[in-house]
Formats: structure tokens, sequence, C-alpha cells
């Protein structure tokens, strides 16, 4: 794999700071203003149980049940898209240099994540549908994809970080 043009790169951080910056805060807060307090969406939490869940799903209404089956199963199918081809981008750039197939197979790394999210996405959908009968194991499933999906985030993010800091230096050493 090559070198990701730098304008894609940019492109890609501009969507990525638009979904995060506005477009899920728009709906958070309309959420919270239909909830009259601050709830915490489940695939922003590591990790939670079925009484989180009923609770949260209940504090929602049916119109903030309504606004979260919106994000689950349109907006945040779509960001997984962007985030995942913006962290390919940057390892693909950081591991450019190296030979090593070990560390070339890396840039492929987001894609464990945009599987996590796409599943915890359809789980959320299946618990949308149907609370307010949640069985123990749906949400311990659910819940254990979103936690994987935080791990995976976790690795990428510290990854990308770490093979950054690893060109800076070579950078400066050269």
């Amino acid at each position: 794999m090559k070198k990701v043009d730098v304008k894609i790169v940019i492109l890609l951080v501009a969507f990525f700071v638009i979904f995060s910056a506005y477009v899920f805060p728009l709906y958070q807060k309309q959420i919270n203003e239909i909830a009259r307090k601050d709830v915490t969406l489940l695939d922003t939490r590591l990790s939670y149980t079925q009484p989180e869940v009923i609770e949260l799903f209940t504090d929602m209404g049916t119109e903030g049940r309504e606004i979260n089956r919106f994000v689950s199963g349109v907006v945040d199918m779509v960001y997984p898209i962007v985030y995942g081809l913006l962290f390919m981008a940057l390892l693909a750039n950081l591991t450019y240099p190296f030979s090593n197939r070990q560390v070339k197979w890396l840039r492929f790394l987001p894609l464990i994540i945009m599987l996590f999210d796409y599943s915890e996405n359809l789980g959320v959908l299946r618990m949308l549908s149907d609370y307010p009968e949640l069985t123990a194991d749906q949400v311990r499933l659910n819940s254990m994809l979103t936690t994987s999906k935080w791990m995976f985030t976790l690795l990428t993010v510290t990854l990308t970080i770490v093979l950054g800091i690893n060109r800076l230096i070579k950078r400066k050493h050269k």
C-alpha cells in the first residue's frame, strides 16, 4: 500500500471533526433535552448492564429513542467509514517506510474497530426495538461489543501516536 495523499487525510480529518464536534453533540443535546437531564448513550460508554440500559431508554422516552435509532442506524453507520479510513490513512503513512510485513498489517487495525462498531450499532437498534423486553444476555453481548470497540480504538490511537513519535524522532536524527 502506498502513502495516502495529504489532501485526502485533511479531508478525512475535516469529516471526523464535523462528526465529533458538531453532529454527535447536536443529537446528544436533543436527547438530553428530551430526557431533561444529561444521559450517556450506550456507544459512548465502556460497558453497561441491563438495568442501566432500561433506565437509559426509559429516561429518553419514545422521542429520544427514535433519535437514538436514527443516530445508531444512519449517522453512526457513516462515522465508522470516516474514522476507519482516517486511521487507515494515518497508519499507512506512518508504516510506509517499514518493509516488515508484521508492521504493515497494522494499517488494517481500524477495520476491527469498524466491525465492532457496526455490530454494536446493530445491537443497539435491536435493543431499541425490543425495549422494554431486554434480556440480560442481549445486553451483555452488546456491552462486550462496545468494550471491544473501545479496546481496539485505544490500541489504534496509541499505535498511531507511537508511530508518529517514532517518525518525528527519526526525522530529527536525519
